[in-house]
């Protein structure tokens, strides 16, 4: 085989798992993603705002790293309006907002699914 056919075929095999390993990174970063909004929609239904309070420092710190990565995979907006809505949701559970943090906590997931499916590798981004 050609040294130009090996780097090709290299090339490719290495373009292939990084695909995977990103897939796998964003599926991984929205399960967790529906796990924190989950905890906060009962936690917000319980009136427990002391946990949700708890959990959000907790949320915010892996947001943060977890949307860089993103970023940096697929420069998209809705990342940062993600951010955005997150601190809204966190001033909502400050103040004890139920009714807003609930709407918050919907919109969130509302979302978080429109930008998984837009990051998420589909037949139909190809075609």
């Amino acid at each position: 085989m050609r040294p130009a056919k090996i780097t090709a075929l290299i090339l490719f095999i290495l373009i292939i798992s990084l695909g995977i390993c990103e897939q796998i990174y964003i599926g991984n970063t929205f399960k967790k993603f529906d796990g924190y909004t989950d905890f906060f929609e009962k936690s917000i239904e319980a009136n427990d705002f002391v946990a949700a309070e708890n959990k959000m420092t907790e949320f915010t710190q892996w947001w943060e790293k977890r949307s860089a990565v993103l970023e940096s995979l697929a420069h998209n907006r809705d990342i940062k309006t993600v951010t955005q809505e997150i601190a809204q949701l966190k001033a909502y559970i400050i103040i004890r907002n139920a009714p807003d943090a609930a709407v918050s906590v919907i919109t969130l997931k509302s979302m978080t699914e429109s930008l998984r499916r837009l990051l998420s590798f589909r037949f139909e981004h190809i075609v």
